[in-house]
């Protein structure tokens, strides 16, 4: 079972999301308006837009349309909140007790996904046979650090609940 599947929040549901949300603000010019992702999913063909709640409670009075034939072209369609409330993860890791390399990597491609898609991925509560397992593995390389590993999930929630700043730009030193 999928991670995406687990949590309900997809990368490419998010970045299809932010598409339609970019594309419906640049057809409005309004990027105020309270807006809800529209995803259909039809013979393995996905399709976004955003619609506006009025317009939701609208198709909601009215019913779907369409025709409602009983072939396999069945259309499943999900109405995701912005795509700007998905911020962080936190894998609970308390009953891991083994990695191996494979397990490494999948974790590492799972993270390095949400990254790009501006969700933060953090790992908490991992014993310490773990975390040496997953330094010998050299899975803190590159994007991965220490600065993800939370020895408690409350400390984690507390670190994804802080603001990340902004980056400095890179002739400007920070104190």
């Amino acid at each position: 079972m999928s991670m995406s599947s687990q949590t309900g929040v997809s990368p490419e549901n998010l970045q299809a999301a932010r598409k339609a949300r970019k594309k419906q603000e640049k057809a409005n010019g309004n990027h105020n308006a309270d807006l809800r992702i529209c995803v259909k999913y039809k013979n393995q063909e996905v399709s976004h837009e955003a619609l506006s709640d009025n317009h939701l409670l609208e198709e909601h009075r009215k019913g779907p349309s369409g025709d409602r034939s009983a072939d396999s072209n069945t259309e499943e369609v999900v109405h995701l909140k912005s795509p700007s409330t998905v911020h962080s993860i936190v894998l609970d890791w308390t009953p891991v007790s083994f990695v191996d390399s494979v397990g490494a990597k999948a974790i590492k491609q799972v993270i390095k996904q949400y990254a790009e898609v501006d969700v933060q991925v953090v790992i908490a509560a991992c014993n310490r046979v773990v975390l040496a397992d997953l330094d010998t593995l050299q899975f803190f390389t590159g994007v991965m650090t220490t600065d993800m590993v939370f020895p408690t999930v409350h400390d984690a929630v507390l670190h994804c609940t802080i603001p990340r700043p902004a980056a400095a730009p890179a002739n400007e030193l920070t104190l």
